[in-house]
Order: C-alpha cells, then sequence, then structure tokens
C-alpha cells in the first residue's frame, strides 16, 4: 500500500506544474461563471434548460433515486468526462481545456445563485451539494485534465507523459468512484433534508 501511495505522490508531484496552470484555468472559469450570473441573471433560464438537458440524459425522465444505480450513473458520467480530458488533450489540449472551463463555469454560476444572495439557507444548500464528494471530485477532474493538458502541449515527452495519463488513470477512476459514492449517500441525503 505504501508503493502504491509513495508512486501517485512521486507522479502528482512530477506534473505540479500543469496541475497549477489547469488549477487557475479553472478558478478562471468559475470566476467568470459567477460573474456571469451577476451580470446577467436573466441567463439563469437557459442555464437551467441546458442542465436540465444534461441531468435528462443522465438520468433520463423520472427523479433520480438516492441508491446504488444513481452511483454508477454518477461514476459513469465523470469518468467518461475525465477520461476525455485525460487522453483527448493530443489535440493540442483543446478537449481538457473545455471539460475543466464547462464544469467550473456552471459550478461558478451555480455559486453564484445559490450562496450570493447571502442567503444562509441558499448557501449551506450549496455547500452541502457540492462539498462532501466535491473535495474528491473536483480535484480528479482537475488532475485528469492536467495531465490531458501535458500530452497536448509537451511534445518532447509525448512518449511518457501518454504512459504517465495510462498510470493515472487507476486511481481517478477509484477517486471518481468514491466521490460519486459520497454524491448520492452524504450530498444527496443532506440537500434532500435541506430541501424539506
Amino acid at each position: 500500500m505504501q508503493n502504491i501511495y509513495n508512486f501517485y505522490t512521486n507522479l502528482l508531484r512530477a506534473n505540479s506544474v500543469w496541475i497549477k496552470r489547469m488549477s487557475i484555468w479553472a478558478l478562471l472559469w468559475f470566476a467568470i461563471g459567477t460573474g456571469t450570473y451577476l451580470v446577467r441573471p436573466d441567463l439563469l433560464e437557459s442555464v437551467s434548460q441546458f442542465l436540465d438537458r444534461v441531468f435528462r440524459d443522465i438520468w433520463g425522465d423520472k427523479a433520480p433515486a438516492l441508491d446504488f444505480s444513481a452511483v454508477l450513473l454518477i461514476f459513469s458520467n465523470n469518468l467518461e468526462a475525465a477520461l476525455l480530458a485525460l487522453f483527448l488533450g493530443i489535440i493540442i489540449g483543446i478537449v481538457p481545456l473545455m471539460v475543466a472551463a464547462l464544469n467550473f463555469f456552471i459550478l461558478g454560476f451555480l455559486f453564484a445563485i445559490f450562496a450570493l444572495p447571502y442567503s444562509p439557507s441558499g448557501a449551506l444548500i450549496f455547500a452541502a451539494a457540492v462539498v462532501p464528494h466535491g473535495i474528491i471530485e473536483i480535484p480528479a477532474l482537475l488532475v485528469a485534465s492536467a495531465f490531458g493538458l501535458r500530452l497536448g502541449l509537451d511534445w518532447k515527452n509525448w512518449k511518457v507523459t501518454l504512459g504517465q495519463n495510462i498510470q493515472i488513470a487507476p486511481l481517478l477512476a477509484a477517486l471518481l468512484f468514491l466521490a460519486a459514492v459520497i454524491e448520492v449517500f452524504v450530498s444527496g441525503k443532506l440537500v434532500e433534508q435541506l430541501a424539506k
């Protein structure tokens, strides 16, 4: 177990510059999402319709049950996004940049909706909906995007980078599965309780 921990710690350290770059990119898009809602609150309906389409693609027409089938749906959706970011970065890093930009724009937009009207209940609902699983899911998606960006931009070390992307994939899958479990059985239950 210690060897696995050391292996992944060293792999993440070797890519820390790329992770920092992607974190800055993500924070920029979080701020853009937040600012967009503050400047253009009329876009709420358009963003809501987009999110509704996304959730319908994932869940279908019925409301999701907070059970293990929901865990598998969330996990497969997030794993697909992470793998796209991780391996389609080869196209000059465009896909990981887009994955991070879209996810963090939406997160910033939702943050502005719930937390910035200075409503304690709105901020609490946002925190309950995001924080428990987000402390695992968000770094995992950032790492996937960072590794994918390097794959598209660091051509001198292309073979090494591709190998590292393959090596990091099992860790990302494990983290995203854990995040999906927490999202359903912790975040989902908390939001359910707070919404009553």
